[in-house]
C-alpha cells in the first residue's frame, strides 16, 4: 500500500478538482465499474469491507467517490487490475496522457484513429461520447467547430506514473569516459569584455540608485539598454530573468565605483575585481 499521506493527498485532488456531479459521470464511472467487477480481488488486497460496502447505496455522497477513486492507486496490483478493466480507447489515451499534457480530437484520430465525439440528436454541435469524461476535458469553440481537448491533471499523472514502467527518454545511462572536445565554452571572457564599460558608465554618474545606495530599476535597464547588453535569457517571460545578466554587471560596477580609471584597461580590470572580491568578502563576514 503507498503511504497514508499519499492516499491523503489524492483524496484532497479529487475533492478539489472535480465537483461532485464531474466525478460521478466521469472517473468514479470507471472506478465503479472496476470495484464491481473485482469485489472479492480488491479485498484480497487489503481494501476495506467498509470501502467496498460504500458500493451497496444507491448513491454516493462525494466523500465517498473520492474515497474509492483512490483505491486503484494503493498498490500495483490494483492499478494493473484498474487498467485491465478499462476500455480498450481509454487505456490507449491514458498511456499516452500520462507522459504528454493534453490532445485534441482531431490529432486523436490521426493518432490512435479514435473518435471522441458524436453528432447531436439535435444536430448542430458535437457532443463528448460519455466515456471519455474519464479525463478533464476543454471544449473550445462553438457548434460545428467545437473541439475536445483530452488531459490529465498533473496530480493524477503523477500518482498514475508510480505505476507505469520508465520511458526510454527518462533512463539516463552514464557516460564512463567523456570524449574529448574540440570547443569549449569560456563565459568569463565575455563578462571580462563588457566590465570595462560597465565600469565606466558607472564612473560617468550614469547609474541611479536608491537613497540607501542600492540598484534602481532603472539604473541597470538604462546601462543594459546604453551598452547594448546581450542577457543570459533574452526571450523568457520571468520577471526575475528578464535583466539577470545586466543587474549582475551593473551591481559588480557598484561595488568599485570608487575606483580611478587607470591608463591600462587590463590594470583597470585587475584592480576593479581585487576591490570586487574584497568587498564582497567582507560583505559575507557582517551578515
Amino acid at each position: 500500500m503507498i503511504p497514508v499521506y499519499l492516499q491523503e493527498q489524492l483524496r484532497n485532488f479529487f475533492f478539489t478538482a472535480y465537483y461532485a456531479t464531474d466525478l460521478e459521470n466521469g472517473f468514479f464511472a470507471h472506478v465503479k465499474v472496476f470495484l464491481k467487477t473485482n469485489r472479492i480481488f480488491c479485498l484480497d488486497q487489503g481494501v476495506s469491507d467498509t470501502l467496498i460496502g460504500f458500493l451497496l447505496k444507491n448513491k454516493c455522497s462525494q466523500a465517498e467517490m473520492v474515497r474509492l477513486c483512490v483505491v486503484p492507486f494503493l498498490n500495483q496490483a490494483l492499478f494493473d487490475k484498474f487498467t485491465e478493466s478499462l476500455p480498450a480507447d481509454i487505456r490507449t489515451l491514458m498511456d499516452y496522457l500520462v507522459w504528454n499534457d493534453g490532445i485534441d480530437d482531431q490529432e486523436i484520430k490521426a493518432k490512435f484513429d479514435i473518435k471522441i465525439y458524436e453528432m447531436s440528436v439535435y444536430g448542430g454541435r458535437k457532443e463528448l461520447i460519455k466515456t471519455f469524461r474519464f479525463f478533464k476535458v476543454i471544449n473550445e469553440g462553438y457548434g460545428l467547430t467545437t473541439s475536445f481537448v483530452l488531459y490529465l491533471p498533473v496530480a493524477l499523472r503523477r500518482a498514475m506514473a508510480m505505476y507505469y514502467p520508465k520511458p526510454a527518454s527518462a533512463k539516463i545511462t552514464p557516460i564512463e569516459k567523456i570524449p574529448p572536445t574540440t570547443f569549449v565554452f569560456e563565459g568569463e571572457k565575455i563578462v571580462f569584455n563588457d566590465l570595462p564599460n560597465v565600469s565606466l558608465f558607472i564612473l560617468q554618474g550614469n547609474v541611479v540608485t536608491t537613497n540607501r545606495g542600492e540598484l534602481a530599476v532603472t539604473g541597470f535597464k538604462k546601462l543594459g539598454a546604453a551598452l547594448n547588453l546581450p542577457e543570459f535569457y533574452p526571450n523568457t517571460n520571468v520577471k526575475e530573468l528578464q535583466y539577470l545578466r545586466t543587474r549582475l554587471l551593473t551591481t559588480m560596477g557598484l561595488l568599485g565605483e570608487d575606483l580611478q580609471i587607470e591608463k591600462n584597461p587590463l590594470n583597470h580590470l585587475k584592480t576593479y575585481l581585487d576591490a570586487t572580491v574584497f568587498l564582497i568578502i567582507c560583505n559575507c563576514l557582517l551578515t
